[in-house]
């Protein structure tokens, strides 16, 4: 009589005393897995067995590693950009008018702020000497 595995063109392999069901998993494409992809495979694997071996015997573990890794890539060069836009050389020429817009101040040059505040600590008594380095 045959088991149902055989019925559906299941094979067995005996290894000792034992006949082994022959399961292989379906090919899968190659992916790119990174940093990322990895730190998330291990966190999976520690503390969320269930699901990483689930994910891993439905074939959907390293798609959604690859997903992760471009996610974090991505998100990883926005932010990059964000802080080069921020430390470009016309950035605060750039901010500062919109900032004093913003908060309803009176038009003035960025370096005028070097002058009022040489007048106010000079106005509260720091030493001349003291403001000049």
């Amino acid at each position: 009589m045959k088991t149902l595995f055989e019925e559906c063109g299941g094979t067995y392999t005996q290894q000792g005393d034992y006949y082994l069901p022959d399961i292989k998993l379906p090919e899968q494409p190659e992916y790119e897995i990174g940093a990322w992809g990895q730190r998330r495979r291990r966190y999976l694997k520690e503390h969320h067995r269930v699901l990483y071996y689930n994910m891993m015997t439905k074939c959907t573990l390293y798609p959604h590693l690859a997903e992760v890794e471009q996610q974090a890539q991505d998100m990883f060069f926005r932010l990059v950009d964000e802080m080069a836009e921020r430390m470009s050389p016309n950035y605060l020429s750039t901010a500062f008018p919109k900032f004093l817009v913003s908060h309803g101040l009176r038009r003035m040059r960025f370096h005028d702020l070097r002058h009022s505040c040489a007048s106010l600590l000079l106005a509260n008594g720091v030493p001349l000497k003291q403001i000049q380095e």
